[in-house]
């Protein structure tokens, strides 16, 4: 028993086997997650809120490797530009004509290139409401939440550019919805419902019409308001 209890003692450097399963409980990191994984090692390499970063930058796809202020500023120029080549498409829509596709995929690939850039300018900018503006705003920040969703899920780039591509498009059939529906503070009629339901059909529609259009985009346009319960529109999956 003398000659086991050495020959443990040594090979642990010293520590019994029950000191060395203490010391390793007290040194193993929290499992908290990645802020508290931070937290641990700010102790050992002083880098605090750095040390976040650098963390975060491993673990999240797309997340900040530009300064916020300097992506700010191109997100703000971005957004607004976003928000009128939208509205010039759908106004060539509304008028029954095709617009350039190849002019949205534009947009989704510059929302995409900021997300890369630092994750959380677009973000901010998706904060800001003017209601005169709603449905070409709503239909930019579709493209930034999908394409924050898409970098999260890790999906490949074709993939993720038409997936931005058709959250841009998604709403473009509602341009033949009355504003008065779209704009109802209150609960919509059985009627103005199915007026509103009609924008899945109409988009569909419209963006046929478009040659280029991918056909993730088309997709995204059909199923948009569908429900995992089945209880969306239009075909209830």
């Amino acid at each position: 028993k003398a000659s086991m209890t050495s020959e443990a003692t040594s090979n642990n450097g010293g520590m019994s086997n029950a000191q060395k399963d203490s010391s390793e409980v007290t040194t193993k990191a929290p499992k908290g997650g990645l802020l508290d994984e931070c937290k641990a090692k700010e102790g050992e390499t002083g880098t605090g809120r750095k040390g976040i970063a650098v963390l975060a930058q491993k673990h999240v796809s797309g997340s900040s490797m530009a300064p916020f202020s300097k992506e700010i500023i191109r997100a703000k120029k971005l957004h607004i530009d976003a928000k009128l080549r939208v509205e010039m498409a759908m106004q060539k829509a509304a008028m029954g004509k095709p617009f350039d596709i190849s002019d949205i995929e534009g947009i989704a690939d510059e929302l995409v290139k900021s997300i890369e850039s630092n994750r959380n300018a677009l973000s901010m900018m998706t904060a800001l409401k003017n209601k005169d503006k709603y449905l070409f705003e709503h239909s930019v920040n579709s493209g930034v939440f999908m394409a924050l969703f898409a970098k999260h899920l890790d999906l490949s780039v074709d993939v993720i550019h038409d997936l931005v591509t058709g959250a841009i498009l998604h709403d473009i059939g509602m341009i033949e919805v009355p504003g008065g529906i779209i704009n109802k503070p209150g609960k919509l009629t059985k009627a103005e419902e199915a007026e509103m339901h009609r924008h899945i059909t109409v988009g569909r529609m419209i963006l046929g019409k478009n040659r280029g259009v991918p056909a993730i985009a088309l997709e995204v346009c059909k199923l948009h308001h569908e429900r995992l319960d089945g209880q969306g529109y239009m075909s209830r999956l």
